[in-house]
């Protein structure tokens, strides 16, 4: 199933599930990770996907926090760990990616010689070894072994709601640290904080069909993901100055995107942020029907059609 609630479980209930299935989802791409032969496209895709997997999974246990509390607290350091062991193959990725998004940018020119030799240095780098894709994976099997012992979830939302709101806080406390101090690991920490947001918004999206400024989210993650994979670009290799002259170009229309996006995401204060949320959960949860439609009903879709 997909990493969303459905009305036909208990809160709790589904929490649990969700659980269970992203990391068994992360440990079989791991596994096909593990069985594709040396640096292969297989290899690299299932390493992203368990890396995204445990993104996932951190999310929805911070938003658990104050029902699990330390519990969960190890539970987002164990996968912290697993994720960390899993990061050199996607840093690999993410800078032979921006490269070919530098190449982009110089609109017709002739191809770049610094841009393509950085390309076959960085082609060169060696990816995760196998005893680390082990590590890995034992880590993430023993997670999924003791959430059989993770206390019970209650059907209620007030301990999400709490979790909503502070991760909403923390978010909103991310972004005014990148306006006083616009260094690389302000926003990454941003990223990081948004990327919690998103994936705990997706966690309820059957609410409403699609969260309403969700195009303005994902562009957010995307553009904070881009300006993330300069940084690690820059770590990776000296850069000849043509190539920091359009790294720097980029990051600038970047950051300026971001946080004009970000200035709207995180425009509502926590508490009202959380109660919006738990509005739309609770008129779900008594009239799923009407309530997955989205935000404007059924009056919504038909004014829709009216108007064609």
């Amino acid at each position: 199933m997909a990493f969303a609630l459905n009305a036909k479980e208990s809160l709790g209930s589904g929490i649990a599930r969700v659980v269970r299935e992203e990391l068994a989802m992360a440990i079989a791409s791991l596994r096909s990770a593990k069985a594709a032969s040396g640096a292969s496209p297989k290899r690299d895709t299932g390493i992203h996907e368990a890396r995204r997997s445990i993104k996932k999974l951190r999310s929805l246990l911070r938003m658990t926090e104050p029902r699990l509390g330390t519990v969960a607290r190890q539970e987002i350091d164990a996968l912290g760990a697993a994720g960390r062991l899993l990061g050199a193959a996607r840093d690999s990725a993410a800078s032979l990616e921006v490269i070919d998004s530098l190449e982009a940018r110089r609109r017709g020119r002739a191809p770049s010689k610094s841009l393509a030799v950085l390309r076959r240095r960085l082609s060169r780098t060696p990816s995760n070894p196998a005893s680390e894709l082990d590590a890995a994976l034992k880590d993430l099997q023993a997670i999924k072994a003791r959430t059989d012992e993770w206390p019970e979830l209650p059907n209620s939302f007030g301990f999400l709601g709490e979790g909503l709101r502070e991760t909403y806080r923390r978010g909103k406390s991310a972004l005014r640290k990148v306006h006083l101090d616009q260094h690389p690991e302000a926003f990454h920490t941003l990223r990081k904080r948004v990327k919690d947001h998103w994936y705990q918004v997706r966690l309820f999206e059957a609410i409403w069909g699609a969260e309403p400024r969700e195009a303005e989210l994902r562009e957010l993650q995307e553009c904070l993901g881009d300006e993330h994979n300069l940084t690690v670009l820059e770590e990776s290799a000296p850069l000849a100055p043509s190539v920091k002259k359009l790294v720097d170009q980029a990051r600038t229309e970047l950051r300026t995107r971001a946080l004009f996006l970000a200035g709207g995401i995180y425009a509502e204060k926590p508490r009202d942020h959380a109660h919006r949320i738990h509005g739309l959960f609770e008129a779900w949860r008594q009239a799923p029907a009407v309530a997955r439609k989205g935000p404007g009903g059924a009056s919504g879709r038909s004014r829709k059609k009216s108007a064609a």
